[in-house]
């Protein structure tokens, strides 16, 4: 009997407990998606970001919290406990980055909108799209996943003020002409030296290259 009892808790164990799996979401401002949220297991090197729809998927434990951040929002620590988790960030007046004003943040946000992609396709060419966005110093990449974001992507957001996110695969095409004006964007900027460390599975990147 102590031993049914041992295994019967052993069991409940394994299942209840450190049991990886993923936990996807929305993230959103108010009532609008959020895309490029970092989305980051606490304690770990496991991150990734929301896509063009606010959505994110990670695999984490029960036991393990999620980080959401996202520049001019606060900070948000969530506890794993659920496998679909929608988040509301908030936003945060006083927290400066890199001794960046707020009034700066908030005119330089990655822009959010209720239009689907559809509409936007439809709406506005992408060199268009890009020269709105650069405008306001936002420059966008889009990629075909970031089911993993290593710290080289984070470093190269960081180190050419650029955002990685997620394209509809039913507009490569318009995505693929997005990328091109933010890749001659960068060799105005930086010459040639992004070519080496941006991400394999950027839209466009190799026809770009070649």
């Amino acid at each position: 009997m102590k031993q049914f009892l041992y295994i019967a808790f052993f069991l409940f164990s394994v299942l209840s407990f450190g049991q990886e799996r993923s936990v996807c979401g929305i993230v959103k401002d108010n009532i609008i998606s959020l895309p490029g949220v970092n989305v980051l297991v606490e304690g770990t090197n496991k991150s990734t970001q929301t896509d063009f729809n606010g959505l994110y998927c990670i695999t984490a434990t029960p036991e393990q919290f999620l980080i959401f951040s996202y520049i001019g929002k606060k900070d948000k620590r969530v506890k794993a406990t659920e496998t679909e988790i929608n988040i509301e960030l908030e936003e945060d007046d006083i927290k400066l980055i890199d001794g960046v004003s707020p009034t700066y943040i908030k005119k330089n946000r990655i822009p959010t909108t209720t239009i689907t992609v559809k509409e936007l396709t439809t709406s506005i060419t992408p060199k268009q799209y890009f020269k709105e966005n650069a405008k306001n110093g936002i420059f966008i990449i889009f990629v075909t996943s970031l089911s993993t974001l290593e710290k080289k992507d984070l470093d190269f957001q960081k180190n050419y003020n650029i955002k990685y996110l997620t394209s509809n695969p039913d507009y490569s095409s318009y995505f693929k002409r997005y990328n091109k004006q933010t890749f001659k964007y960068l060799n105005k900027e930086y010459k040639k030296k992004w070519q080496k460390e941006i991400r394999n599975d950027a839209l466009g990147i190799d026809d770009f290259l070649d």
